[in-house]
């Protein structure tokens, strides 16, 4: 049948939006509790003013390096635009002598001694946040909160669990230490959420992915590699397994 380009009427926009609007509502009144324990989390990011702790400083420089000129080297342009955002926006507590505590390379650049890979996860927020006007400060705990929202979504989407297990599991990951680190500006929670994916991925048989997950983890967490080497063997073996076992079938042996 060819394609035809007429104009929709009013009637079939009407049901079009009609339907997709049933199927959103079906999907949201399937998974109340998900997007229970989604809300809480990002509520508090959203609401509570960020608080300078600890190595905060180093990563605020990273995030704003990496959101100026996509490279984690603080430059003096950095300082400044950081500056002006902590004026701008409500904070407690200070950075400090954020540069004292880099490290400076043979060619003079300044690096921070903790990796980039979470800063560079919290630009989306950052970016989100500076259009709508509201703190960009809170770039990292809204950050924190969104993989806790995908942590609790990939629960939800798992086929080898039942709605019982499901549930059990989504309640005591919001309940566990997690949860109280989602607003600590660091990448605790960046790492717990990766590898609770990394776990979830091997569960359901989704090796790479599931090395992926523990590699990013391992990012911010050197001692993780050793769950990326145990996963991506038992990846491996799967995979070694499945194609002995097609050979065999394939020679009538098995």
């Amino acid at each position: 049948m060819p394609f035809s380009r007429r104009a929709l009427s009013r009637a079939e926009v009407r049901w079009a939006v009609d339907q997709a609007f049933t199927l959103v509502g079906r999907r949201l009144a399937a998974a109340p509790l998900l997007w229970l324990l989604v809300a809480v989390p990002m509520a508090l990011a959203l609401l509570r003013t960020p608080t300078a702790r600890g190595d905060i400083g180093e990563y605020f420089m990273m995030i704003e390096s990496l959101y100026n000129h996509w490279t984690p080297d603080a430059r003096p342009r950095d300082s400044s635009t950081l500056g002006r955002a902590a004026m701008r926006h409500e904070l407690r507590g200070g950075f400090g002598p954020i540069l004292s505590i880099y490290q400076v390379c043979p060619e003079g650049r300044y690096y921070s001694i903790h990796f980039w890979m979470y800063p560079l996860f919290t630009l989306p927020a950052k970016f989100a946040l500076r259009v709508l006007h509201l703190n960009e400060l809170t770039g990292p705990q809204v950050t924190n909160a969104a993989l806790v929202a995908l942590v609790l979504t990939q629960i939800h989407r798992a086929t080898r669990l039942s709605r019982r297990q499901k549930t059990c599991l989504m309640l005591l990951f919001v309940v566990s230490p997690v949860l109280w680190y989602v607003l600590w500006p660091h990448p605790e929670v960046f790492s717990a959420c990766f590898v609770a994916v990394a776990l979830l991925l091997a569960w359901e048989g989704r090796g790479a992915m599931a090395v992926l997950c523990a590699a990013l983890a391992s990012t911010q967490n050197p001692p993780l590699a050793l769950l990326v080497g145990l996963l991506w063997l038992r990846a491996g073996l799967a995979t070694f397994k499945q194609d002995g076992t097609a050979r065999l079938r394939g020679l009538g042996w098995a």
